[in-house]
């Protein structure tokens, strides 16, 4: 009987199983780790970028109830680019994650 390879998306290792049932499973690919470990990463990340959006989308909020004068043109700029850079770092970090996903499965 050939030995089969099993993939744990949940702990995001491939393991070989033996031809015995009762065979302990053992790593056999660290590049599998390896782009586990990097998806992992990019959820961080997308959560990092998540958590920076809300911060400024309630400080926005906060804005919208100040007058806008009292503060300047430069901050309100700088602010309104930080937030479009956020939020194509979101996108993209999204999307590599879909296609990380999708490969793994």
């Amino acid at each position: 009987m050939q030995n089969i390879i099993n993939y744990s998306l949940k702990k995001g290792v491939a393991f070989l199983k033996g031809r015995d049932r009762n065979d302990k499973m053992t790593e056999c690919d660290p590049l599998n780790k390896f782009k586990m470990e990097i998806m992992e990463k990019n959820k961080q990340l997308l959560k990092s970028n998540l958590l920076h959006l809300e911060f400024i989308n309630q400080f926005e909020l906060y804005l919208d109830d100040k007058n806008t004068d009292h503060f300047p043109l430069e901050f309100l700029i700088e602010l309104d680019r930080i937030k479009q850079h956020i939020q194509v770092n979101t996108l993209q970090t999204s999307e590599n994650l879909n296609r990380q996903y999708a490969i793994a499965i």
